[in-house]
């Protein structure tokens, strides 16, 4: 967002980096929860971030529910000031309790748009929900037939493809895909691919490869999946587990850039599978305790650059 980086923290609040690029001139601004102000932000523990082009406008996915932020007035603010206060700037939050503006999780795990600009919602428990965000008006779909066949409604992760095809991570039974033009929805089992051989736990990422089309999944302790969805029945799916890009298996981010590079941000560190075929680990041992290489995202920077989010030591530029 205008060049600045937005960092959502486990207990912190929102951090917003001013002049990311600049070590000596970056400034940072923290956004907190209060009980004594409704304008802040819904809570200190975030989950998931998207911003909105076109209300320019930034949606935060938190413990307690989700909070809407514009950010036409954003400017680094006054030292030592409170920057909801300072700045004007304030929170639109939507609860569970909330008659008119309401959400069926306070969780709300994911956020992401799809090719219309439409904001879709997924909670931990609650199902997904789809938002226009000019209209600002929340569509439940509490994915009923997934509910029956799963027994819950857990998101976890979402990913709006280019064939409007919505895939839907969840926390403990693998995946399922929503053909918005359609309406039906697939699960994941119901490929001949998977049926009964792979017992997929929580997605927790997806990506579609810029270069091939393909869908990247990212799980917990087992690994990726590279879905070709043009690819014959039966041989969609490949199923990454011992190759050292993967490190131990237990995925939380992926990111392809420029140069058809695969990253993945894992418990264990991030490695890259390189374009030729190569395997190889980033090593932070200068800048981090070695028992510390849990690494949860991925996000493209500027040109060559990656920002990648640690699990306990902040942001790291490389």
């Amino acid at each position: 967002s205008r060049k600045n980086i937005w960092v959502g923290t486990w207990g912190c609040g929102l951090q917003l980096l001013h002049e990311p690029y600049e070590p000596s001139r970056t400034t940072c601004t923290t956004f907190t929860s209060s009980e004594s102000d409704k304008h802040s932000i819904s809570d200190n523990i975030i989950y998931s971030m998207g911003e909105d082009e076109s209300s320019h406008s930034l949606w935060v996915g938190t413990r307690r529910g989700l909070s809407l932020l514009s950010l036409k007035n954003i400017t680094p603010p006054p030292s030592n000031v409170r920057p909801e206060l300072s700045n004007g700037l304030i929170f639109e939050n939507y609860f569970v309790s909330d008659v008119y503006k309401t959400i069926t999780s306070g969780e709300v795990s994911s956020l992401c748009r799809d090719r219309q600009g439409n904001l879709w919602i997924g909670m931990i428990g609650g199902g997904v929900q789809f938002v226009n965000p000019r209209k600002v008006r929340f569509q439940l779909n509490r994915l009923s037939p997934m509910t029956r066949l799963l027994g819950a409604n857990s998101v976890r992760s979402l990913l709006a493809d280019d064939e409007d095809i919505l895939w839907i991570g969840t926390s403990s039974e693998g995946f399922a895909m929503l053909n918005r033009t359609t309406g039906q929805l697939t699960y994941y089992k119901q490929w001949p691919e998977f049926g009964e051989r792979y017992k997929l736990p929580t997605v927790m990422c997806m990506m579609q490869s810029p270069s091939t089309g393909h869908i990247w999944m990212g799980v917990y302790n087992n690994g990726i999946y590279e879905i070709d969805k043009s690819a014959p029945v039966g041989k969609k799916v490949t199923h990454y587990a011992d190759e050292a890009w993967v490190g131990d298996g237990c995925v939380y981010g992926l990111l392809e850039d420029a140069d058809r590079n695969l990253w993945v941000a894992s418990r264990t560190g991030v490695f890259v599978r390189m374009s030729d075929g190569r395997s190889v680990r980033l090593d932070f041992s200068k800048v981090l305790p070695q028992e510390d290489a849990l690494f949860v995202q991925l996000i493209q920077g500027n040109g060559d650059e990656k920002w990648i989010a640690s699990g306990t030591h902040g942001v790291l530029r490389v």
